[in-house]
């Protein structure tokens, strides 16, 4: 797939709020009533956090950390509506041109005052480095007027420019020598190996958060993150399945812990690397080898319209023949997992099934840097990968398969002309419909074969109330 279209796709993602969940989340987290001001608030993950710099932003993981240390022109909540963060007022002149006011009581975590001139360098770094700079091609210049007022001109007209401006990729923020100084709640105080350490921005403007330091950490194993959870005072947990929460149950008191159901699905997939030469028919054959739970391309939860559904083309018999015909059948084929219980889990069904209908299986497992090395480069022959996807943003379940490079230049014409369509559609059943389309070609083309949907969860403590 052209870097072009890459980052359309990456660019529709963005801008439908996916990131304003997040937003969400720490603005619920911090107005609870009853959390007391505490020293460490401890978050996990699945995946440690990649960068801290916008301008390199590519995955969910690091997306999260940039919300508690970055603030932007705009902000949405967890339905879509935009509001405004750092502007105190903004209007619209015209098609081409937008007038914007900033506060003035806003900081950096320095203590500098966040001017126009910042704004227009933050945001013009990022359109002229940024890993995704063309998604805001609609955007000519930031044109400062005084230290708080400034215009964003346009190429040509944007209607979901607020929006775009709500997503971590235009974060406000400095740069002073070599270092990056943050706008948000939270300033960097360390980078670990597998932790990211904040501390709190004592200059920040608003005062709803309760926490003087934030550790966000990867941790592969969900087993452990359960532990943790029954064990740490404020902690929170993202990435969870249902039958983690049932070994919470089984191994702890849950008493005092609250259980969220996340708006976020793992379509757990197959992928295909470029170590061997599948042809479409080769794709089909394998699918139609597998028992898989999904019946669906993404989640029946997801839309009110009918889905698309998943095919297996071939029988038993029909698909061996395939594969015999292609060579495939007498080759070793390698899968590769990242190294979790749940991965490791779902690995050991697709290669029973393949192994059960006479074909060589190695199964490749890897620790993070290896597995996204891997992915990246295509240096793989199959991969088990998580595909996640968000039911109330639907159209951020391309997302890692983007980020992930796992596509290619030949949906190129197709996919374009529904994604120009969603751009400029407001009917929500036919923005259901279009999306819709947009997965049935991507998995026509099996550029990702389903295996199951698993819902994910949040566990937290409740009150957060703990070290002082």
């Amino acid at each position: 797939m052209s870097k072009l279209l890459k980052k359309i796709l990456f660019f529709l993602m963005i801008t439908t709020s996916s990131f304003s969940l997040y937003e969400h989340e720490i603005n619920s987290l911090f107005s609870d009533e009853e959390i007391e001001h505490n020293e460490v608030l401890v978050i996990e993950q699945e995946l440690k956090v990649e960068t801290v710099d916008p301008l390199l932003l590519r995955d969910t993981y690091s997306r999260r950390a940039m919300n508690y240390l970055y603030a932007q022109l705009f902000r949405a909540n967890s339905k879509g509506e935009v509001t405004l963060y750092l502007l105190a007022e903004y209007k619209r002149n015209d098609e081409m041109e937008m007038y914007c006011k900033l506060r003035d009581d806003i900081y950096f975590s320095n203590g500098d005052a966040i001017t126009s001139y910042d704004v227009k360098e933050s945001l013009e770094s990022y359109l002229k480095d940024g890993y995704m700079n063309n998604l805001y091609s609609s955007i000519k210049q930031i044109k400062v007027l005084n230290d708080k007022e400034f215009l964003i001109i346009l190429n040509y007209p944007d209607n979901e420019l607020e929006i775009g401006l709500t997503n971590p990729l235009m974060s406000i923020l400095k740069r002073v020598n070599g270092e990056i100084v943050t706008s948000g709640r939270y300033a960097i105080k360390d980078i670990g190996k597998n932790t990211l350490e904040l501390k709190r921005n004592e200059y920040y403007f608003e005062e709803n958060y309760p926490f003087e330091n934030v550790d966000i950490k990867g941790e592969l194993s969900s087993y452990q993150r359960v532990i943790n959870s029954l064990n740490l005072p404020n902690y929170y947990s993202y990435d969870l399945y249902q039958e983690d929460i049932d070994t919470a149950r089984k191994i702890g008191d849950l008493k005092g812990k609250g259980v969220i159901e996340d708006t976020v699905y793992d379509i757990i997939s197959l992928v295909f690397g470029e170590r061997k030469d599948y042809s479409l028919e080769d794709k089909k054959a394998l699918e139609s080898l597998l028992n898989r739970d999904a019946t669906t391309i993404y989640p029946k939860e997801m839309f009110d319209v009918q889905i698309s559904v998943l095919e297996k083309k071939y029988t038993k018999e029909e698909a061996i023949k395939v594969l015999k015909k292609s060579g495939i059948f007498n080759e070793k084929i390698k899968i590769m997992c990242l190294n979790t219980i749940h991965n490791r889990n779902f690995v050991q069904y697709v290669a029973h099934d393949l192994i059960d209908s006479g074909l060589e299986v190695e199964i490749e497992v890897f620790n993070l840097d290896k597995f996204l090395k891997r992915l990246r480069s295509k240096e793989y022959d199959i991969a088990l990968y998580n595909i996640t996807i968000n039911k109330i943003y639907p159209i951020t379940s391309l997302e890692k398969t983007i980020v992930g490079e796992i596509m290619d230049y030949e949906l190129e014409d197709s996919l374009l002309t529904f994604f120009n369509l969603f751009k400029v559609e407001k009917n929500k059943e036919y923005r259901e419909r279009i999306i819709d389309k947009i997965f049935h070609l991507t998995y026509s083309s099996r550029y990702f074969i389903p295996l199951a949907h698993k819902q994910t969860y949040i566990l937290k403590n409740k009150n957060m109330v703990g070290m002082r």
